[in-house]
């Protein structure tokens, strides 16, 4: 789903699904992947997929023009539903209406406030989660998933709300120094 910016708008979906085309690719997890969308942003990810042998269905909807003539012309197999046909079993979403992948209530992301305080969040996880494997954190360029995931659940403990991206940087970061400082 990518990220979402103040606006609530998604960022980074584009490559975050060329990356899944490649790696599942290179993994031979899939060797056929459905692609529902008309963007020319993702053609070289395509391309990508393809020299590795993936074949590529692509489904379009809604009119022709929406379709990137580029991205079709790379994909193996194309199908196109026109606006018509969708709309016998699909309908517009209302504009405040939001749709999330799980039945979890929708949080919305608040702006930074004086209610956040990276040093004073990564302390107190710190502190709270001893039997954590600190020296994983400076192993590695980004803290690893399973620590990552406790560090951002406690942060939306204490805090109430999720984090926004600035937050969770400056958090990330905090941890990393404040493991750092121990160790040496």
């Amino acid at each position: 789903m990518g990220t979402r910016n103040r606006t609530g708008q998604q960022k980074a979906v584009d490559g975050l699904i060329i990356a899944d085309l490649i790696s599942l690719t290179q993994n031979r997890a899939i060797s056929d992947a459905l692609l529902v969308s008309g963007d020319a942003d993702l053609t070289p990810g395509v391309v990508a997929a393809q020299n590795l042998g993936l074949r590529v269905h692509l489904l379009t909807m809604g009119p022709e023009q929406a379709t990137s003539p580029f991205l079709a012309a790379e994909a193996d197999y194309k199908q196109r539903w026109p606006s018509e046909f969708v709309q016998t079993f699909a309908t517009m979403a209302q504009e405040e209406t939001e749709v999330t992948p799980s039945s979890q209530p929708i949080v919305t992301e608040a702006p930074i406030n004086e209610h956040f305080n990276a040093e004073t969040l990564a302390q107190s996880f710190l502190y709270e989660n001893g039997e954590i494997d600190r020296s994983k954190i400076l192993a590695e360029r980004f803290i690893p998933r399973s620590i990552d995931f406790k560090i951002l659940q406690h942060a939306r403990q204490v805090l109430g709300r999720r984090l926004i991206e600035d937050e969770k940087r400056s958090l990330r970061s905090a941890i990393k120094n404040h493991v750092q400082t121990v160790v040496e």
